[in-house]
């Protein structure tokens, strides 16, 4: 095969390759949920089909030296080879990011809902309903064992429409299955110390025989034993979503509405937690310009003001001091909840409570953000994390403390690596 053919079978494979690269990116798009704020989603799949492009040129240039021969006999095989590796390589690619991906199973193209029913143990007193927004559903994607769920969902728990039967109280509650991946487990939090957590036994991608209830699980608790009525039980199934056209909801009018003289806590309230990634970034864009309020945010006590508000500081273009002071106070904040936690006794009122507090709605969040300060205030966080993750290891053998312990190693490996002179 000559030059001029290798180069045309170059040229035509990476056309070829860059319209796979295109197919498989445009579907990444939808499984990694990349946002498509000013444009960044179309950036994202011309920038794969650039590359898959150049990429395919130069293999389809060498490959066609050795796999061609003379004459049009010749270019047509080492074009359908070079064009066949190629589109193997893509869908390789393509299969790798969909094993990766949180993909939401469907049964009839709708997504799903898991409607639970958690049985308390008897002799519980009915459970009451908090006024502090903490009585909830954690559904999750298993890490591995001995390890925290790599991600997870919150749902509603109705604590309000608790039944009783049989001497028991029943508590229902939702949350969406957002995973298809791995093991999943659900967990029930009612706000005054109880959390029990199970792993919810499911396939991936559930049938029409899943939207029927489960038996109350978990049926054994050893070889022939039933599970005792002293422990926590649930039941289970499956419930199609609703098409988001029947769902009314004014809150975009609303946000629109919002101008540059609105308090920044108000923008702050319609923070989705990427629900709509384009409102969430424009209100880190406006947070941004205001960091003076943002700091104020930062030091609010009311979570649903600081989580949105953590959330716009790993937006920032720039660090002012009054945002890297806040963070300082978090830190030191969360620190004083870890002593305050550690000089409890596990019978003690409001032990169990505490630590899911300290975990997720106080650490988790501010690690998210904590990052920022060595890549825009120019302070090496890395011993403010380690002093967190030491008063955690005191209580290692609680679930939160080693939560927190196993973020904060993974944190200092990812993200604050010793400096060079230290």
């Amino acid at each position: 095969m000559s030059w001029l053919s290798s180069f045309l079978v170059a040229v035509l494979t990476s056309v070829v390759a860059a319209v796979a690269g295109g197919l498989v990116a445009a579907e990444c798009m939808t499984w990694f949920q990349v946002p498509s704020r000013e444009g960044e989603s179309a950036y994202y799949v011309a920038g794969i089909v650039l590359l898959s492009g150049f990429v395919a040129f130069l293999g389809g240039l060498i490959l066609s030296r050795f796999v061609g021969g003379p004459g049009s006999a010749g270019f047509f095989k080492g074009l359908g080879i070079c064009s066949g590796v190629m589109v193997a390589l893509a869908a390789v690619a393509a299969a790798v990011a969909w094993s990766l991906a949180d993909i939401p199973p469907t049964i009839g193209g709708q997504q799903l809902d898991l409607i639970v029913e958690f049985r308390l143990p008897k002799g519980a007193t009915q459970p009451v309903v908090s006024s502090d927004g903490n009585q909830c559903v954690f559904f999750g994607s298993m890490g591995g064992p001995g390890q925290p769920d790599r991600a997870h969902e919150t749902g509603v728990l109705d604590v309000a429409k608790a039944r009783q039967e049989n001497g028991r109280w029943i508590v229902p509650g939702s949350v969406f299955i957002f995973t298809s991946r791995g093991k999943r487990d659900v967990t029930i939090q009612l706000g005054d110390g109880l959390a029990t957590g199970f792993q919810v036994p499911f396939p991936g991608h559930p049938g029409r025989e899943y939207e029927q209830w489960s038996d109350w699980q978990p049926p054994l608790s050893g070889p022939g034993t039933p599970w005792p009525d002293t422990e926590m039980s649930y039941r289970f199934r499956v419930q199609r979503r609703k098409p988001a056209e029947a769902v009314v909801d004014d809150s975009g009018r609303r946000f629109a509405a919002l101008g540059p003289d609105t308090p920044l806590e108000q923008w702050l309230g319609f923070f989705t937690n990427q629900g709509n990634p384009d409102r969430d970034h424009a209100i880190a864009k406006v947070a941004a310009g205001r960091q003076a309020e943002l700091a104020k945010c930062l030091r609010s006590p009311d979570y649903d003001v600081y989580r949105p508000a953590l959330y716009c500081v790993q937006f920032l273009p720039s660090m002012d001091p009054e945002v890297l002071q806040a963070l300082r106070d978090m830190a030191a904040d969360i620190e004083a909840q870890v002593r305050k936690f550690n000089a409890m006794s596990p019978q003690q009122e409001g032990y169990a409570e505490l630590g899911k507090e300290i975990m997720w709605k106080r650490f988790q969040p501010w690690a998210n953000a904590w990052p920022m300060v060595r890549i825009l205030g120019k302070e090496d966080g890395r011993p403010t994390m380690e002093a967190i993750m030491r008063l955690a290891a005191v209580r290692k053998e609680n679930t939160d403390m080693q939560s927190i312990v196993s973020e904060a190693q993974n944190d200092l490996a990812n993200f604050f690596p010793p400096l060079q002179n230290q």
